[in-house]
């Protein structure tokens, strides 16, 4: 990596521990400063921390390595006498899964398995305490290696993006993950109506530090105030809705108003406002909805679809993003049987019950993914392992005392993505399904833009009940430390 002339690594000059197993290869996704491809280092998982010096200006590429049972401050030792060995404004290379052990440098990457996973100075990449560390845990589990943020590029320095609900659980992640991988993009607006949630986001942006976050007040219920905000918007991801299912049952009309008109809303302030892409965020419940929440968002889900066949000849596409529980997300099962724990007592509404799982890092990439590749049309599902109610109760509190309280109205015993009926026209993509329109026009599309794809057998589904992959109670620890509580033990 060079600041200024570019120079490739002398691979002769490649330095390492015996059995270290590093090696290079072309990698897309890693960009040197200039713009030029750039090299992916890999090697063990076992590994703790590597460290790398970038390219000097005799070529010369070092890599360090210390045992998986080094300490803190020997690790932070070893990054310091790799900078201090570096010359001003070189670039250093740290491989770890913890920013904490990052001395001061003039511009570091920060890789996890030869994935980028920061970029920056070190005051920038510990703004506010680990500011980034905080909302976006770096993943060294993932489900199904599936892609990552680090291997998707939906945004450049000139794009300008709105997210609708920006204070939630995904704004947060996706806000982080954004200035993270696209630090000099133009403008990222934050579109919500708590002004409170709003105040806090900025004590982690201050206005300083972070000129292209804008923070706008408003609903999707206010058809105007959207106009405004989307002036010169070029993509808008939409995270607003109301979510909790005994509160639509109690309150129809208001989630009505926001999930179904605040969508219809913004379609059409989307297409009187240049806007180019449009990724809409579902839910499992919207599949065969049995509760007013879910309805909401079918009626959600088609209107953004169906919003494709009114584009006339703007660039302007249309796509949904459906998924299940977020890892940890606020009310979610799993931050309540914590609390409950603290108690000795799990509620269990039934024992047969499942659903599905997706880390918080994962709805993010998928998003991304959307952005990236989508045609117009398509509401796309990952395919997620899922997990037993009664083994997240074993894995948070073996010794609690369990009881069962029946289902909740409006609750499904298994998740649904995928119904029957919708075999018909779901294609699966590999990393993802599609289901898309019964008309075949995306259909066609595909086809002639040879993207390759798979029908689904007729009478396919997908729920959480008979879904092949399930988690066990060790692996629901370990995602629970990794994801939720970093204290995390089993009461």
């Amino acid at each position: 990596m060079d600041h200024g002339g570019h120079a490739e690594p002398n691979e002769s000059r490649l330095l390492g521990s015996p059995g270290c197993g590093f090696h290079r290869e072309p990698a897309e996704g890693i960009r040197h400063p200039g713009g030029q491809a750039g090299y992916r280092l890999s090697g063990s998982q076992r590994q703790r921390l590597s460290l790398a010096r970038a390219i000097l200006r005799d070529s010369e590429l070092l890599i360090r390595d210390d045992d998986t049972s080094a300490s803190d401050s020997q690790s932070e030792r070893l990054v310091q006498e790799a900078i201090e060995r570096c010359e001003r404004n070189h670039t250093v290379l740290v491989i770890a899964h913890r920013l904490s052990t990052i001395a001061a440098a003039e511009q570091i990457l920060v890789l996890d398995h030869g994935r980028v996973v920061e970029r920056g100075s070190h005051a920038r990449l510990l703004t506010k305490g680990g500011l980034h560390a905080n909302l976006w845990q770096h993943q060294t589990h993932t489900h199904n290696n599936r892609p990552t943020p680090d291997d998707l590029m939906p945004f450049d320095s000139s794009s300008r993006i709105l997210i609708t609900g920006g204070t939630g659980s995904f704004g947060k992640a996706f806000i982080a993950e954004t200035l993270r991988r696209f630090p000099d993009i133009q403008r990222l607006v934050i579109y919500s109506r708590d002004e409170l949630k709003q105040w806090e986001l900025q004590q982690l942006y201050p206005p300083n530090q972070y000129p292209q976050l804008r923070l706008f007040l408003g609903d999707v219920r206010d058809s105007g105030r959207l106009v405004r905000a989307l002036e010169g918007i070029d993509t808008v991801v939409h995270a607003a809705a109301l979510k909790q299912v005994p509160a639509a049952e109690y309150n129809p009309i208001e989630f009505i108003k926001t999930n179904v008109l605040g969508a219809e809303n913004l379609v059409q302030a989307c297409l009187d406002t240049g806007v180019k892409r449009v990724v809409a965020l579902s839910t499992d419940k919207a599949a065969a909805p049995i509760n007013l929440y879910g309805a909401t968002k079918l009626c959600s889900d088609k209107l953004f679809i169906a919003a494709n066949n009114i584009i006339g000849n703007r660039d302007l596409r249309f796509s949904v993003v459906r998924y299940g529980n977020v890892m940890g997300s606020r009310g979610s099962v799993i931050p309540f049987f914590l609390e409950k724990a603290k108690n000795g007592v799990l509620p269990i509404t039934d024992p047969a019950m499942t659903r599905f799982n997706i880390l918080l890092s994962e709805g993010v990439g998928m998003v991304l993914w959307a952005l990236e590749h989508a045609l117009g049309g398509e509401l796309f599902v990952p395919k997620i392992p899922s997990y037993r109610i009664t083994d997240l109760a074993e894995a948070i509190g073996p010794s609690c005392e369990k009881p069962i309280t029946g289902i909740r109205p409006g609750e499904k015993i298994h998740e649904e993505m995928i119904t029957a009926s919708d075999s018909f026209t779901t294609i699966d993509l590999g990393v993802y399904y599609a289901i898309l329109p019964s008309d075949g026009r995306v259909q066609q599309r595909y086809q002639e833009a040879g993207i390759t794809s798979t029908a689904v057998p007729s009478g396919f589904a997908y729920n959480s009940g008979s879904n092949p992959e399930f988690l066990t109670v060790d692996q629901l620890r370990t995602f629970i430390r990794e994801h939720v509580d970093p204290a995390f033990v089993p009461a």
